[in-house]
């Protein structure tokens, strides 16, 4: 994995801890659309799959899936 791609996932993977159901859906979102490349954030995307938002867990599931290169 290039260092280039482990430090474009950061920010998003910090994302995932803000308080907006629209801010962790925007995070998950773009993790997915990384796919592979967002793994340092797989274990922070993993986390999310308990989110209270519907929305938010079902974007989580999807970010791991693209994430697993599945």
């Amino acid at each position: 994995m290039r260092a280039r791609s482990r430090e474009a996932s950061r920010p998003w993977a910090l994302g995932l801890a803000d308080p907006s159901p629209n801010v962790r859906g925007w995070a998950l979102a773009a993790l997915a659309k990384m796919g592979p490349e967002a793994a340092p954030a797989a274990e922070a995307v993993r986390g999310r799959l308990q989110d209270e938002d519907r929305n938010g867990r079902a974007w989580a599931a999807k970010a791991l899936r693209a994430i697993q290169g599945r």
